[in-house]
C-alpha cells in the first residue's frame, strides 16, 4: 500500500530511481530523469494529492483578462535577446537568468538573490545581461538597458512542441520505459509519457536556441537561481564551454526534490558547476549531499540588509506571525482553523506566498479564520518589519523561517507533508512543534 504522506512518497520514488537506474535513461542526448526528476516529483504528487500546486494563478480569470495580460506581455517581445534586441558588448559577458518574483528593493523591484551580484558587476564594469520573462504573474522587475526577456523564445517553443508533439520520434521508447516503470508503481498519475514527451521536445528547442543567445552575446559565465528548472540552460552552456554558477534562492535539503541525489556511482549532468550559498551554515548543508558541485559562502546581502533595521527590536509575546506556502497552504489554512481557540489570545498575522495571492479565497478555512477578529489576511509587505515584532511565527518548511530566527523569532512547526526539510531545526532546539508549543503555553 502507498504511503500517501509527502516522506513516504519521496522514499518510494528515490528507491524506484535507483533499483531501476533512471538517471541513465537517455534520448537524444538529454538523460530524461536528471532533466525532468523534479517535475516529475511534482506532477505525481499531486495527482496522489500528496501536495497542492506550489505556485498558482486564478482558476476563473475572465478571457477577456486572459487577453488583456497577453497583449501586455507583446511590449516584452521588444526587448528579446535573440530576435530583436542587439548584443551589448562584444567583449566576454556575464549572463543572469533571474527569479521570476520581484520584490521592491532600494526603490526598485528586484529578483533579491541576483540583485546584488548585479549590482557587484555594475560596480567592477563587468559586461553582463540578465535573462527574464514577463509570464510569471508576479510583478515585473524594474526596467534596466541589460535586462532582456525570453518571452518570445518561451512562445516559439511552446508552438513549436505542440507540432512536434505528435511527429513519430525514437524517443518515445524511452519515454515509454519509464512510464511504464512509474505506472507498475503509482498507477498513471501525472500522465507521465504526456510530461516526458512535450518537455523533451522543449528542452532540445531551448537548448538550440540558449545556445544562439550565449553565442551572440559571448557569454563567458552563465548564473542561474533554481537550477533544477534550467537544465536546458545548463546544458547549452556546457556544450559552449561555458561555466555554470547557482545562485542559492530557498532551503537545501537532502529531502529536496531538486537537490538531494545520491551521486554515488552517477554522472550528474545538469548540476552547477559551482552553487554560492548564503552562510556558512548552507555551505555545510550543500556539502553534506556530496554533490560533485564546487560551494562557495557568497552572503546573502538583501537578507542581512533588510534585517539589519529590525534587530533586537522588542517583541510582542500575543503577536504570531503565520507563513503560509502553495504547497500546504489549504492543509495550513485547516490546521489553524481547527486550533483558533488555542491560538484566541495571539494576534495573528497571516502571511500568504506571492504564489497564493490570486488564489486564497479557495481556501474555505482561511476565509473563515479572515472573518475572525484576531486574524489578518496579508499579502505583499515588508516581511522583515512584519516579522521583527513578532514573539513567534508558525510555518512548515518555508526559507521564511529562518529569516525569522535572524530576527530572534521563535519558530513553530506544523507537522505536515514537507517538515522533514526542517529536521536540524527541530533536533537543535531552534524550534519547537505546534504541539510541542501548546503544552508549555499550557
Amino acid at each position: 500500500m502507498l504511503d500517501l504522506s509527502l516522506a513516504g512518497f519521496r522514499k518510494k520514488l528515490w528507491g524506484l530511481e535507483r533499483r531501476e537506474n533512471l538517471f541513465n535513461y537517455e534520448s537524444s542526448g538529454v538523460f530524461l530523469w536528471q532533466a525532468f526528476r523534479f517535475v516529475i516529483f511534482i506532477r505525481i504528487a499531486k495527482k496522489l494529492k500528496i501536495i497542492e500546486t506550489p505556485h498558482r494563478m486564478k482558476k476563473n480569470e475572465s478571457i477577456y483578462s486572459k487577453l488583456l495580460t497577453s497583449l501586455k506581455r507583446l511590449r516584452f517581445f521588444f526587448r528579446d535577446p535573440l530576435f530583436i534586441s542587439q548584443p551589448i558588448s562584444q567583449k566576454e559577458t556575464a549572463c543572469i537568468l533571474e527569479h521570476s518574483r520581484s520584490v521592491p528593493y532600494e526603490g526598485k523591484n528586484v529578483d533579491i538573490y541576483s540583485h546584488k551580484l548585479s549590482q557587484s558587476f555594475y560596480e567592477n564594469n563587468t559586461p553582463f545581461i540578465r535573462l527574464d520573462t514577463g509570464e510569471s504573474g508576479y510583478d515585473e522587475k524594474t526596467n534596466c538597458a541589460n535586462r532582456f526577456y525570453i518571452d518570445l523564445m518561451s512562445n516559439l517553443v511552446e508552438g513549436l512542441a505542440l507540432l512536434l508533439y505528435f511527429w513519430p520520434s525514437k524517443d518515445d521508447k524511452a519515454i515509454f520505459q519509464i512510464s511504464q516503470i512509474l505506472i507498475n508503481d503509482f498507477g498513471d498519475a501525472g500522465n507521465v509519457g504526456i510530461l516526458l514527451k512535450k518537455n523533451l521536445i522543449k528542452f532540445k528547442l531551448e537548448k538550440r536556441f540558449y545556445r544562439k543567445i550565449f553565442l551572440r552575446f559571448n557569454i563567458n559565465k552563465l548564473y542561474v537561481v533554481v537550477s533544477y528548472g534550467r537544465a536546458s540552460s545548463i546544458d547549452a552552456a556546457r556544450s559552449l564551454g561555458i561555466e555554470v554558477v547557482e545562485l542559492q534562492h530557498g532551503i537545501i535539503s537532502p529531502h529536496h526534490p531538486g537537490y538531494g541525489v545520491s551521486s554515488k556511482g552517477l554522472e550528474l549532468t545538469y548540476f552547477p558547476d559551482k552553487f554560492y550559498a548564503w552562510s556558512d551554515f548552507w555551505k555545510s548543508v550543500y556539502d553534506e549531499l556530496c554533490l560533485p558541485v564546487e560551494v562557495v559562502n557568497h552572503g546573502f546581502p538583501f537578507l542581512y540588509d533588510g534585517i539589519d533595521k529590525y534587530l533586537n527590536m522588542p517583541k510582542d509575546p500575543n503577536k504570531i506571525v503565520v507563513i503560509s506556502q502553495g504547497t500546504i497552504g489549504k492543509d495550513l489554512a485547516s490546521f489553524i482553523f481547527q486550533n483558533q481557540f488555542a491560538l484566541k489570545n495571539y494576534q495573528i498575522k497571516y502571511k500568504l506566498h506571492p504564489g497564493e495571492y490570486a488564489v486564497w479565497k479557495e481556501y474555505s478555512d482561511l476565509l473563515k479564520l479572515n472573518e475572525l477578529k484576531n486574524v489578518e489576511v496579508i499579502k505583499a509587505c515588508d516581511l522583515y518589519a512584519l516579522l521583527s515584532d513578532s514573539k513567534y511565527v508558525i510555518g512548515v518548511y518555508s526559507t521564511a523561517i529562518y529569516e525569522a530566527i535572524e530576527l530572534g523569532v521563535k519558530p513553530i512547526l506544523v507537522n505536515l507533508s514537507g517538515i522533514e526539510y526542517m529536521e536540524d531545526l527541530l533536533t537543535s532546539g531552534k524550534a519547537v512543534t505546534f504541539e510541542g508549543f501548546m503544552c508549555n503555553v499550557e
